[in-house]
């Protein structure tokens, strides 16, 4: 608005100095000149107010941009805020499915390997050496003999009532026995295991004189296999006193 007011000061001032000096022109002619410098004038602030009116309103439509890009800043700002927080609840989610994934895993692995592991038991130690201490005579075929004097039985796995040896673990065993004749006599033995035969003994004393056998075996069994020692025959006559004797143990 000053510049306006500048321009028509300026206007009415050529307008007085060209009224003074051209007293002699014409009256038309000055009226007409003046009309021209009005029109200019006009024309001129219309064309100001015109571009005042651009202006404010680039003004305002720049302000309306920056302040759409301010809205869609803060807007930005709130969602990402709210992604961060969203992707940091499921991160931890994740990580505690994860965590939870893997000890179940650990734990199915783990139960694996503890079914499939092949954990190494440690061998019975099995030992046993028992002998006679009276005479015996064989009242039928195929009967065990008895050696209720136990001189060692680690395991417990011979019975001296029985004159069983029972196998109390599957594995590799050795056995022996040694059976002293009558005077004279003969006899017939045999090593047995669950009733079948498996290594025969046979002794006669010579002139008058004893006759000792023995036999040994070593055979694979599988755990509650029972050995004994048998007579062949009734009537097999077999000198006591210790000197008839029946051992075995584990190998492997």
């Amino acid at each position: 608005m000053a510049g306006l007011t500048l321009i028509f000061a300026c206007v009415f001032l050529a307008l007085a100095i060209m009224h003074g000096s051209g007293a002699a022109e014409e009256v038309c002619s000055k009226f007409s000149y003046e009309q021209e410098i009005i029109a200019s004038v006009l024309k001129m602030k219309l064309n100001v107010e015109q571009m005042e009116q651009e202006i404010k309103k680039t003004q305002e439509d720049i302000l309306k941009v920056l302040e759409e890009q301010r809205e869609k800043m803060e807007k930005f700002a709130k969602d990402y805020i709210t992604m961060r927080d969203i992707l940091v609840v499921v991160m931890e989610n994740k990580t505690a499915e994860v965590a939870k994934v893997l000890d179940n895993k650990t734990a199915e692995v783990d139960k694996v390997l503890r079914e499939t592991s092949v954990v190494e038991q440690p061998k019975l130690s099995v030992a046993f050496t028992a002998h006679t201490t009276d005479h015996y005579t064989s009242k039928t075929g195929d009967q065990t003999i008895i050696f209720p004097s136990v001189v060692t039985n680690v395991g417990d796995a011979y019975n001296q009532t029985s004159g069983e040896f029972v196998t109390p673990t599957p594995g590799t065993y050795y056995f022996f026995t040694s059976i002293l004749s009558w005077i004279g006599d003969a006899f017939w033995a045999y090593i047995a295991v669950n009733g079948s035969r498996k290594t025969t003994l046979y002794e006669r004393g010579a002139d008058g004189g004893y006759g000792m056998a023995s036999q040994a075996i070593v055979i694979k069994l599988n755990e509650g296999d029972r050995v004994t020692v048998k007579t062949t025959q009734s009537g097999e006559k077999i000198f006591g006193a210790g000197y008839t004797t029946f051992s075995g143990f584990l190998i492997n």
